[in-house]
Parts: structure tokens; C-alpha cells; sequence
């Protein structure tokens, strides 16, 4: 049964069935991220964590829908890659212009650098997006520059 177009509240709060409805939109570009080499698991329902054994710049992006003011994208970048990977994402060039900034994060293993980038949920999923392929299409076409990182040129 094809997801609901209308995405309504992504929070911990909301009704687990609405945000298990949003998580089918991420088939597209879980496919997709998989034909890249990437693993992929699911955080709190909605939220997606990609892997890579054979990163070349960045090891992890892990993408949080659920802050209605927040759409997080957070890449781990391979040690001593930081820099790198802050010039290839101001390259993107999105249409969606996000804020990026480093920080740095404690795992279990200590902290981490890393780089969120950061934008409204409006302007990723803008509410113009009426139909299931409307809204598959804008994530995908959102998350997938970010998951191509490994594949561009050292420059």
C-alpha cells in the first residue's frame, strides 16, 4: 500500500503509525544508497543511518527528519578528511540552501567530528509536494548528493 502524501508531524510524539507512514518514502533512495555501496538502518522509524566499509571521504551520514525546523543530514568524515568533505558539500550547490557547520559529537568511541548540514523540513518536503512520487522524488533528490560524496574526484 503506497505511503500517504501528506507527512504531517515526524516527532517521537506523534502517532507511530504517521511517522511508519513517512518511512516508505525512503525506499527510492535506500535502493538507490544500497546500489552505491552503502548499508542502511533504520534509526527512530523515520530517521536513516548509512554505512560504508569502503568510504573515501565520509564513513556515515545519518539523516534526522524529525525537528519540523531541523532536516539534519550529519556526515562522519574518514580522519583527517574534515576540510575535504566541507569544500565537496558547499559544491553541491542544492537547490535547498542549508546551513553547514562541523562539531563535534561523543560516540561510544569518543568524540567525533562531524559535519551537519541543516535545513527547514518545509524546504527540503515543501508542502507544494502533493503526490507519494512528489515526495519520494524531493528526498531522494535531497540525500543522494550527499551519499555520491564518495564517488567525486580527490580534488
Amino acid at each position: 500500500m503506497p505511503p500517504n502524501p501528506i507527512i504531517g508531524d515526524l516527532s517521537r510524539e506523534a502517532p507511530r503509525k504517521q511517522r511508519e507512514n513517512f518511512s516508505l518514502f525512503w525506499l527510492e533512495t535506500s535502493a538507490a544508497a544500497i546500489n552505491l555501496g552503502w548499508n542502511v538502518n533504520v534509526g527512530d522509524v523515520v530517521e536513516r543511518y548509512f554505512t560504508t566499509p569502503n568510504a573515501k571521504f565520509v564513513n556515515q551520514i545519518y539523516v534526522n527528519p524529525i525537528k519540523p525546523e531541523r532536516f539534519l543530514v550529519r556526515l562522519t568524515p574518514e580522519p583527517g578528511m574534515a576540510i575535504q568533505v566541507m569544500d565537496k558539500v558547499r559544491m553541491l550547490n542544492p537547490t535547498v540552501q542549508p546551513a553547514i557547520k562541523q562539531s563535534l559529537v561523543t560516540r561510544v568511541d569518543g568524540g567525533v567530528s562531524v559535519i551537519d548540514i541543516e535545513a527547514p523540513i518545509s524546504s527540503v518536503l515543501p508542502n507544494s509536494l502533493e503526490t507519494v512520487a512528489e515526495i519520494e522524488a524531493a528526498l531522494f533528490s535531497y540525500v543522494i548528493p550527499y551519499l555520491k560524496l564518495n564517488h567525486q574526484n580527490n580534488d
